[in-house]
């Protein structure tokens, strides 16, 4: 692996920003915040600020595996995270593996707040298709395939899993 950074001797800091780039770092599943600690140092050491984000269930972040339902409640610390922004800060987003569909739903719920996205051997959207109608799809297959080996059923996207403690609504 290698790394390109975005500050050396002659790069122009971009929007007159003295500070360097705000880098949120996403990680893929099974993995945590925790990945990013060879990258960390080195960005900072080129002045950039850095944040790694733990997704739910992941890393140090306390939400238990059993309460995630959907890819929403996964991405969810990302988002809170960047709502606590201040409105007027763009940070650089950085995802590896399932962290590209992370920073893609990012993308669309905050696309101000977003100068640039890094896709590293990572899950990509394409244009014509927005990341929460991808995620709902492929939940649906999932739980389509799963739900009729178990003996559940799956209507109109509701899933009813009493043996789990999931009615339907």
């Amino acid at each position: 692996m290698f790394l390109v950074t975005l500050s050396n001797n002659k790069h122009k800091k971009m929007e007159g920003n003295n500070k360097g780039h705000h880098f949120v770092l996403v990680h893929g599943i099974c993995h945590g915040a925790w990945c990013w600690y060879k990258l960390i140092p080195i960005l900072r050491f080129h002045g950039h600020r850095v944040s790694a984000v733990d997704l739910a269930a992941s890393g140090v972040h306390p939400k238990q595996l059993e309460e995630i339902r959907t890819a929403t409640d996964y991405v969810q610390p990302l988002i809170d995270f960047l709502g606590r922004l201040p409105a007027d800060e763009k940070v650089v987003l950085i995802g590896h593996s399932y962290g590209g569909l992370a920073i893609a739903l990012a993308m669309q719920s905050f696309p101000n707040k977003v100068l640039v996205s890094v896709f590293v051997s990572a899950y990509m959207p394409n244009s014509n298709t927005p990341p929460a109608t991808l995620i709902q799809e492929k939940e649906r297959e999932f739980y389509k395939k799963n739900l009729k080996k178990e003996g559940h059923q799956l209507d109109l996207g509701i899933c009813l899993m009493v043996s789990e403690g999931l009615e339907a609504v």
